[in-house]
C-alpha cells in the first residue's frame, strides 16, 4: 500500500517572543494505492486532516520548526496506524510481512533537505554545520530522525518537495490545517 501525507507548518510573529505555530498533517485517502489494504480503513478509523497547535511557551515556535514538526508527528500518526495494522493483522492470525510505502509531501525546502541530505553529515560532524556552528533545532531533527528510524522498520518512507502555494489540492489542505493550528495557538497564547 502507498499512502500519501501532505504536512505543513505555520508560523505567527515568526522570530518573536509572542510567536505561536501550527501544524497541518493531511492523509490523502481519495489518491492512496491498494484500496483493498486493511490499512486504508485503519488510517480512515482516526483522523485524515490533523491540525495542532504550537505554543510558544515550550515550542518557541518559528516557520522551520513548525515545518519539521508536522513531518515529526505525521511519522507518529503513520506509526501508529501501521501498527494497529499489523496488530489486527496477527489477531486475524495473517502474516502478511508487507512493508508500506509512505511517501510525505512537504513545501518546505529546509526541511526537505535536512532530512535527506544535511542530517547524516551533522551527525558525523557532532551537530555542527559546515560552517562549524551547532545545528539550529537540534532537538526536532533528533526527535524526527528517532521517528524515522522506528518506521523503517516496518514502511519504505520518502519524503518530497511540494511547490508551497500551488495547485497542489493535498498541500493547500495541510497548509489550511496549519493555519487553523496556530490560531488555536494564538488564542491559547492571550489567555496568558
Amino acid at each position: 500500500m502507498n499512502l500519501h501525507v501532505y504536512t505543513d507548518g505555520a508560523c505567527s510573529n515568526n522570530g518573536k517572543p509572542n510567536a505561536v505555530g501550527g501544524i497541518g498533517i493531511y492523509f490523502d485517502l481519495e489518491n492512496i494505492d491498494n484500496e483493498n489494504d486493511s490499512l486504508t480503513t485503519n488510517v480512515e478509523t482516526y483522523k485524515t486532516h490533523i491540525a495542532e497547535s504550537l505554543d510558544g511557551f515550550t515550542f518557541r515556535p518559528t516557520n522551520q520548526r513548525a515545518e519539521l514538526m508536522a513531518i515529526c508527528r505525521a511519522l507518529q500518526y503513520c506509526y501508529y496506524y501501521i501498527v494497529e495494522h499489523l496488530n489486527q493483522q496477527q489477531k486475524d492470525h495473517t502474516n502478511q510481512k508487507q512493508k508500506h510505502t509512505i511517501t510525505i509531501y512537504t513545501d518546505s525546502k529546509y526541511a526537505l533537505l535536512g532530512l535527506t541530505q544535511w542530517i547524516t553529515k551533522w551527525i558525523d560532524n557532532d551537530w555542527t554545520t559546515s560552517q562549524n556552528t551547532p545545528v539550529k533545532n537540534k532537538d526536532l531533527w533528533t526527535q524526527t530522525l528517532d521517528e524515522l528510524v522506528r518506521i523503517q522498520r516496518c514502511a519504505i518512507i520518502q519524503i518530497k518537495k511540494v511547490k508551497g502555494h500551488s495547485d497542489c489540492e493535498g498541500n493547500k489542505i495541510a497548509d489550511q490545517l496549519a493555519k487553523e493550528g496556530a490560531i488555536e495557538a494564538q488564542k491559547l497564547f492571550n489567555l496568558f
